[in-house]
């Protein structure tokens, strides 16, 4: 009885946590998608609406940071990374070698990232672009809430988005 009562315990939180999982996954690309969206608006980037497909939508981060990005291809390199991220453990047997091939890769994705970041936030507010870089690096699970709240434009600032 006992053995069944903690199985039904482990299924239960297994459940519930690949729920929690997937709801949230669904809130950051909702969050990412909103944020992606106004600023490319703002910014005059083609095809804003890529910001509502997933993996796709990180092309259009891409898009918006380029013009003042040192790197060039950004939108493509983040498209590429974000299906690797998940294509590679799927087909790729990973042995000890591997595996850490694969941690170098996601290292270098990483680092990557917040520099494509600390370009996002340098538009969308420059006086706190590294404030946000700092705290993203410590709680990337905020990201997407303030892409969100920083894609959403101030009343009394009318060249809100002006760059850096």
């Amino acid at each position: 009885m006992t053995s069944n009562t903690s199985l039904s315990s482990v299924s239960l939180f297994f459940n519930t946590s690949v729920l929690t999982v997937i709801i949230v996954s669904v809130l950051w690309f909702i969050f990412y998608a909103i944020g992606f969206y106004r600023v490319a608006k703002k910014e005059e980037v083609k095809n804003v609406w890529l910001a509502w497909i997933p993996f796709v939508q990180f092309y259009l981060l891409g898009e918006i940071v380029q013009p003042k990005f040192k790197y060039k291809n950004t939108g493509i390199i983040l498209l590429i990374t974000q299906i690797l991220i998940v294509i590679i453990p799927m087909f790729i047997r990973l042995n000890l070698v591997t595996f850490v091939i694969y941690l170098i890769f996601l290292l270098i994705t990483y680092i990557y990232y917040q520099m494509v970041f600390n370009c996002f936030y340098k538009i969308v507010d420059p006086d706190k672009a590294f404030l946000y870089l700092v705290l993203g690096v410590l709680f990337p699970f905020m990201v997407p809430i303030w892409v969100l709240v920083l894609s959403n434009p101030k009343d009394n600032d009318q060249d809100y988005y002006g760059g850096y």
